[in-house]
This record gives structure tokens, sequence and C-alpha cells, in this order.
């Protein structure tokens, strides 16, 4: 997936004149539209995806989202897949209720890995909820190529570019998803779901930009949502489309401390007066960390043909909900589950349902094993989930200031996702294992480049 040699020359070049575009840098971030939620160093380097790598990535990515989207169609038909997940009555009703828009999944970004054992893709989160970065990792791309105009002709590497460059994805995809629900209003207004006081910086940006691109767009909180027989109100404003940006944890939050929240936001979904992206389905399923342990339970095969399940094996970390007494199939060995993370807690990574931050994440290397005894004592009696630990790809980047240093980090390989489709990449990268920007991490523009074809002699 990574062209080495061009990161290389990349990476020559922009040593040669790196006391200059640190200048430029320090110039253009002040000149450009905010692209951080947080402070983190702008790193010169992007990782340079090879354009000959580009379509079979294009495939799998696509195929897994057409996966997910069976997920949930088994959800809704299949009362043992239910089970598996454990909903509570108001969460399903919420999810029976917002069904109308096919895909399901019209934002995502699916986290990976690219694996260091065999370079292949593991898929390690769906984020199929509202995942931060549609907007600020368009920028920080255009950022970088902005910056890296002369280096890329000194290089002699072409830049191929994707449907998140060209801009107002995010913006396009959500009209797209009004006018296939039915929406005919020439210009609808746009609700950004965040909770009063805690709204993001990337938030109201997206506002913002919305807004100027014709679109009228404000951020709101989700409680105060009432329905009338004149449509659904934000605040006091009439809204025809809401994008839902309200993690699921802060979300379920919101709802135990507001009784009848659940309800009204069924009541204003079931209505059709407005159009909710992502669907409570993509929320609620596609988002649970257990999505990717139901599809590969033995249990649940009959819902995949063969050669999908074989795909989901290569794409996925081997991934098993935890249950006291449970017998699973690990490396060719049986084990009673427990048995198996306490014999191997360096291989494992435990997982609650929803999380944010990492926060709810475990990895077995990370922490004692007084530490690791206690959190799969939890992840047992609530029923969360054991997934492999994945070693991500080490990738250069640049950490000096006016000189060139360069400090091997894990990065992770994101793809986002719109209406089912590949449209742009982006990536994290730390010293620490868990590779989150709250976390001591920092973003990297993902670029994709060829070789300019040599002139003929």
């Amino acid at each position: 997936m990574i062209d080495w040699a061009i990161a290389g020359s990349l990476l020559a070049s922009i040593s040669r004149r790196q006391s200059a575009l640190e200048t430029d840098a320090e110039r253009l971030c002040r000149e450009f539209p905010r692209f951080q939620n947080i402070d983190y160093p702008l790193t010169l380097l992007p990782i340079t995806v090879a354009a000959s790598h580009l379509d079979n990535h294009r495939s799998v990515v696509e195929h897994y989202v057409a996966c997910l989207e069976r997920v949930i169609s088994h959800y809704l038909s299949s009362a043992d897949v239910r089970a598996y997940f454990a909903l509570s009555p108001e969460e399903e009703n919420l999810v029976r209720a917002d069904t109308s828009l096919k895909p399901a999944i019209r934002i995502a970004r699916l986290d990976g890995y690219i694996n260091q054992a065999d370079g292949k893709l593991r898929i390690l989160e769906n984020n199929s909820d509202c995942p931060a970065g549609i907007l600020f990792t368009e920028r920080i791309n255009l950022l970088t190529d902005r910056l890296l105009e002369r280096v890329n002709a000194e290089s002699g590497v072409a830049l191929v570019k994707m449907p998140l460059d060209e801009r107002d994805c995010a913006r396009q995809e959500m009209l797209a998803a009004y006018r296939q629900q039915g929406g005919d209003k020439k210009n609808p207004t746009i609700a950004i779901l965040q909770i009063k006081g805690r709204s993001n910086l990337e938030s109201i940006e997206m506002a913002k930009e919305f807004c100027a691109r014709g679109t009228q767009t404000f951020v709101a909180d989700p409680r105060e949502v009432s329905v009338s027989a004149d449509g659904v109100r934000m605040e006091g404003r009439e809204v025809d489309l809401i994008w839902n940006k309200v993690n699921t944890v802060y979300w379920n939050n919101l709802v135990a401390e507001t009784p009848g929240l659940l309800g009204r936001w069924a009541e204003a979904i079931s209505s059709r007066r407005v159009c909710h992206i992502n669907p409570f389905a993509s929320r609620y399923v596609t988002e649970s960390k257990l999505c990717a342990a139901f599809m590969q339970e033995p249990e649940f095969a009959h819902h995949f043909e063969p050669a999908e399940r074989e795909f989901l094996k290569e794409v996925l970390p081997w991934s098993r909900k935890l249950k006291e007494g449970k017998e699973v199939e690990y490396k060719g060995k049986s084990w009673e589950m427990s048995e198996l993370l306490r014999e191997r807690q360096f291989d494992f990574v435990l997982k609650q349902p929803y999380d944010i931050r990492g926060d709810g994440v475990t990895i077995g290397r990370s922490v004692t094993r007084s530490e690791w005894e206690e959190a799969l004592k939890r992840a047992v009696s609530e029923g969360n989930t054991a997934q492999e630990f994945i070693n991500g790809q080490s990738y250069p980047v640049m950490t000096g200031a006016r000189e060139t240093q360069v400090t091997p980090m894990t990065a992770s390989f994101d793809s986002f996702m719109f209406g089912g489709r590949l449209c742009g990449l982006g990536a994290k990268a730390s010293l620490k294992h868990k590779v989150n920007l709250f976390q001591g991490g920092r973003k990297l523009a993902v670029r994709v480049y060829a070789w300019k074809e040599k002139a003929a002699v």
C-alpha cells in the first residue's frame, strides 16, 4: 500500500528545503481555515499511498461496508441477531423508526492498520455513528498539498486526487440522502447535533462552511427537539436534515439523564419530516464493537456466504463476544475464552461496545496483570468484545523543527466512506499502542501518488 520509494524521495526533498518549508507552514497555518480540534504538530511528510494499490483498497473497503449494511438487515429481521447486540427496547424502537435510507451508513470512517506482519489492511473499528475528521482531513490534506507543490515536482511524482480532495463531499452526501428520502426543498436547513457547551471545533467549522456554500446550517443540542404538524424543530428552528454528531457514548449518557429523549427522537424520525444521518442502526449496531465479533461468530455464519466469511476473516482481527465459559477456536486450538485471554494477555485487546478517544479499550500489553484481570472480569460480566491485537505499520514521522529528525511511529490507515464509496484517506500516528489524537497522537496527511512518466529520450 505504501510506496516507500516515493516516501524516501519526498523526505529527501523536504529535508533539503526544510527551513523554508517550516516558515511557509507557519505562515499558511495562520491564514488557513482551522483544521484541528486540538493542537498537535503539523507533519510535513504525508503517508504516500501507491496509486497502483488504490483500486484494490477501494474494492476491499467498499465490500466491507456492504457487509455492514447486511448486518443491519440481519438485525432487523432476526431475533437471534438482536439478542446478540442486546439493545434496550427503546433503542431497538429507534433503530426500527429509522430505516428509510439505503444505504444506511452514509458517512463513516473505517479505522484500520496496515498489518506490520503481512502488509495487509485490518479494519479495527467502523466509526459509523458520527466520525470525526470528515472536514478536517480534507483541510489538512489540502494544506499539505500546497506546502509540497514544489517538493512533488522536484521528486518527480504526480498527485492522484480522490473525491475528498475536490472538497464539499460531506455536504453533498447529506443533501443526496435528503433527496433520496423524498426531501424536496431547494435549500433545506441542516442541524448538526452537539451537546450544548461541548461542541467541538470541527462541527462549528462545518456549520460555517456549509452556510458559505449556500446551505443554512447551525449547531443544536439534541435535547431541544420537538415535533409538530409543521415539522421537526431544533431549538425552535425548523430543520430538514440532521447530522447527529453526538458520539454514541455521550448520546447514551444524555439518554440516561433525560427520560423520554429516545421517545421524542423516535417520534421525530418516524414523522419522516426530517432526514437523520447516520440512522440509528448505524449508531447502535454497526458502530458497536460487537459488530466485528458478530461477523465472525460461528453460530452466525449462516448469515454470510462462504466467500464473505473468508473475506471478513482476512480483513478483520479475530474478535469474539465474551461470555462466561464460552469455548472458542484460536489458531487451531480450542480454548475456554477467559483462559485464552489470561494465557495470552499480550495478544489481545478488550473493547466496550461504545467508546470515544480509546477510553473504552484495554490493550493487554499496555497494562499490568492485575489491571488486565480486573478489565477481563468486567468485560465478561458486560459481554464486551475481545479482539486480537494488531501491530500496525510504522511510518517515518518528521518531528524536528528546522532540521530533519524522523521518528518511526505506529500509523493508522483510515478510509472515509460516503454513501458506501471510498472518498478519501486519513491517518493518525503515535508512539503509544493507542493511536489517538487525545492520547498523544497526531494526524498525518495521506496522499496518493504515482511516478510521472519520463519523457522519451
